[in-house]
């Protein structure tokens, strides 16, 4: 905290993460999606150090976003191109197959099951589509409305192999989450007001403390009937 200015950041501990395997996949493949394969290559795989990849690799661009006058949001921007004479600026997002997702402990396991059919329970774009709606929508909405983008690229994979793309917009996202675009604004509007005044009582109720920053986090208790059970973690520090 400096001059009554806050800056909040991800805090998982002391939690262990336990999806660390999708985040390097992603992270690699986003870069495996974006570049030339000649530069991949020379960044990433022939005789790969991480000090040697230094000027090779673009640095990441983003966009801000400022809600109510009180609180300065920040999008990372992946991609952009032309589109009738105009630029776009779009996200580039890694799903790993539904088994993967489900039981990510023994990802290893699940490294034969593909997407080969359009439509079907498993083993289909459909099912990976229907899941999206129900859990991925939600974030990629946040992500690209903050960063004023168009919609998100989104690569299939199962950790081994990669199964195509799929370009989804930020309109086809708010029609499915939320009946339109007039709505999703509306939405929109509201819980970052509702983000601001929950940070701004925190803040208040530490009034009369000395700190440098604090973290702020959540318990839940499982739905399941798990006696003495905790899940949950610190979800994000603030400075």
């Amino acid at each position: 905290m400096e001059n009554n200015l806050y800056a909040m950041d991800s805090d998982k501990s002391p939690f262990e993460s336990n999806v660390q395997v999708l985040m390097d996949m992603g992270k690699i493949l986003e870069r495996m999606y974006t570049m030339d394969i000649d530069r991949f290559r020379k960044c990433f795989i022939n005789g790969y150090k991480e000090e040697n990849i230094e000027g090779l690799i673009d640095e990441d661009y983003h966009r801000y976003f400022i809600v109510n006058d009180e609180i300065c949001l920040r999008s990372q921007i992946d991609c952009k191109s032309e589109r009738d004479g105009e630029t776009i600026v779009y996200e580039v997002k890694t799903r790993a197959v539904a088994p993967i997702r489900y039981d990510l402990a023994n990802y290893t396991d699940y490294m034969d099951y593909k997407i080969d059919r359009v439509m079907g329970i498993h083993s289909s774009y459909e099912r990976e589509y229907y899941d999206l709606i129900r859990g991925g929508f939600l974030k990629y909405f946040f992500q690209l409305k903050i960063g004023q983008m168009d919609g998100a690229m989104i690569g299939y994979h199962n950790t081994q192999r990669h199964f195509g793309f799929e370009y989804i917009s930020l309109k086809t996202i708010e029609e499915n989450l939320f009946g339109n675009a007039f709505r999703a604004e509306q939405i929109f509007t509201v819980l970052n007001k509702i983000l601001c005044t929950l940070l701004d009582n925190v803040i208040r109720s530490l009034e009369s403390e000395s700190y440098s920053f604090f973290r702020l986090g959540k318990l839940t208790r499982p739905l399941l009937p798990i006696r003495d059970r905790l899940i949950g973690g610190v979800c994000g520090t603030i400075r």
